[in-house]
């Protein structure tokens, strides 16, 4: 048996003013690169966030991606966690969405237990285990959401894939809202049950990875 839970935090945070001065106001965070060999460029303001910025119409929301598995293991002695984290960058009016994170298995849901696999460096893609009788392959997984249709790396062969960790570390914009900020490079294919795989290629994605 298991229990899995998504989850998308969007504490309440107190609105404020910015300075013209502000750094803040030209961070941007994006996923660029080609799907199928069309080119794709998603770029939002850092500061386009709906749970800070209720007015903001931009194309694009980017936030924390989270989710959680519990299987019935004995935790004092096998990994019975599956938790993974990353970050999100989405159309806001439409079902397209690109979704990057790491999975680990674990004894216990701490998502800081996660934080130091998001070092700088080459990352292996993961497979979440699927019963009580498979076992989980840590590390990346890709969601590539399109119409609706959600298609996963972690459904076919990455053999050639390519996942590179290029920085980690504490947000420019809204350091009290979010603890870290991810920036990775990828290649890979993406899997639908009954259609051929899509290929991303010279991918890369910039945005928030941890809420505080």
């Amino acid at each position: 048996m298991k229990i899995s839970i998504a989850i998308i935090i969007l504490p309440f945070v107190f609105a404020s003013g910015c300075k013209k001065d502000n750094p803040d106001l030209n961070e941007k965070y994006y996923f660029t690169g080609s799907i199928d060999n069309s080119p794709v460029q998603w770029e939002l303001k850092a500061t386009s966030d709906p749970a800070i910025n209720s007015g903001d119409t931009s194309k694009y929301i980017s936030t924390p991606r989270y989710f959680y598995t519990q299987w019935g293991f004995d935790c004092t002695t096998i990994d019975c966690d599956d938790d993974a984290a990353g970050t999100f960058v989405r159309e806001r009016n439409h079902s397209n969405a690109i979704e990057v994170l790491y999975l680990q298995a674990a004894k216990t849901y701490d998502l800081n237990q996660l934080k130091p696999f998001f070092a700088p460096g080459s990352k292996p893609y993961g497979v979440e285990r699927t019963s009580l009788y498979t076992q989980t392959q840590n590390g990346i997984l890709v969601k590539y959401t399109e119409n609706g249709m959600e298609w996963r790396s972690e459904l076919g062969d990455q053999t050639g894939s390519t996942f590179e960790s290029v920085e980690f570390k504490e947000p420019i914009t809204n350091k009290d809202r979010y603890s870290n900020v991810w920036k990775a490079r990828f290649s890979c294919k993406v899997y639908f049950n009954g259609l051929p795989p899509k290929t991303l290629q010279n991918c890369e994605i910039y945005g928030p990875a941890f809420y505080k």
